[in-house]
């Protein structure tokens, strides 16, 4: 007697072709319905060949030993089913992550360069405007400092003028002076000469004072 085979190789590839579209959840109970169909065929497969080999053959051992068989080939066999929609759903969960993960990165991209942008746009106008308090303060220095200039340059102007004009007026004053003693002792001597040379009648009849020259 042949143990029955199992048709597997259809089954996986249909599962292999089939395409994850649908939610994680969805497939998981999905997987799980038909894990328990193929396990309840299995199972009533077996019932029948258990039955079968029963009535071929009255051997309790051997009926033991085929169903013991046939219980670790489905228990294999349901292992095996579970862990190719487990890794199905990995997969599919992946692939899922990959591309949420792609499309929170390039938004994320995008959110820093016009965040970038907004604040360079922001630094650009604290900058312009700095730039046109810094020319107003410089305007309002520049002005005061021609201020305090020209207000030097008028004191040096006037003092100068002023040193000047004293340094004229004493050199004037001095031969101003001068030509006045000058003219002092002139007088004098001419008044000394007609002291001496006058008669006594305009002695006496005009007081003429005695200069000491």
């Amino acid at each position: 007697m042949s143990l029955p085979s199992w048709n597997i190789t259809r089954h996986r590839s249909h599962s292999c072709r089939e395409k994850t579209t649908r939610a994680p959840s969805e497939l998981h109970r999905q997987a799980i319905e038909r894990i328990q169909r193929r396990f309840e065929q299995e199972l009533s497969k077996s019932e029948r060949d258990l039955q079968w080999a029963i009535n071929q053959r009255n051997d309790s051992s051997l009926a033991q030993e085929y169903i013991g068989n046939l219980r670790l080939k489905l228990k294999n066999d349901y292992n095996q089913l579970v862990q190719e929609k487990v890794d199905e759903i990995e997969k599919y969960m992946n692939q899922r992550y990959n591309k949420e993960r792609r499309l929170y990165q390039r938004k994320l991209q995008k959110t820093q360069i016009e965040n970038e942008k907004f604040r360079m746009q922001e630094i650009n106008q604290v900058v312009r405007e700095q730039d046109v308090i810094c020319e107003e303060k410089l305007a309002a220095q520049r002005s005061f400092y021609n201020r305090l200039l020209d207000e030097q340059a008028g004191r040096l102007r006037a003092e100068r003028s002023l040193q000047s004009f004293e340094s004229l007026n004493i050199e004037q004053l001095k031969d101003r002076l001068t030509r006045v003693e000058h003219s002092n002792c002139e007088l004098k001597k001419v008044i000394q000469n007609l002291i001496i040379n006058r008669k006594p009648i305009y002695k006496s009849a005009v007081y003429i004072p005695n200069f000491t020259v």
